[in-house]
């Protein structure tokens, strides 16, 4: 009874504990499961997911050269993540029109994503 008891706790502990740590914002995208899987077979990728949904979006003017042929996104009302917008990080930048605004947004690839947080260590 003893060994089933603190078992339970045990798993009720680290299940908190994991809990705590997964943001919220890739719950949109991700289940809990999904996550922890991600957290324990592939570190890098999880770390890379948290570390995008702060840094992986960013604004700038419209080049003349970049005007032609770019998707058009729209704009939730907060700050957005690339998961608000549906977008996934890929191995290139991704560069956007912003709808009904003269903008550009850009969502900076894994490479340069991975080499931000390599600086920053």
């Amino acid at each position: 009874m003893k060994l089933l008891t603190t078992l339970s706790f045990t798993i009720l502990f680290w299940s908190v504990g994991i809990s705590q740590q997964i943001d919220s914002r890739l719950l949109q995208r991700y289940s809990e499961t999904q996550l922890e899987n991600i957290r324990l077979e592939q570190p890098e990728e999880y770390a890379l997911l948290n570390y995008a949904l702060d840094n992986a979006v960013y604004f700038s003017e419209i080049p003349d050269e970049k005007k032609v042929d770019l998707p058009e996104v729209s704009l939730p009302n907060t700050e957005p993540t690339f998961i608000d917008l549906g977008l996934e990080i890929k191995d290139e930048n991704q560069y956007f029109v912003v709808s009904g605004q003269n903008k550009m947004l850009i969502v900076k690839s894994r490479w340069v994503l991975n080499h931000e947080m390599n600086l920053k260590k």
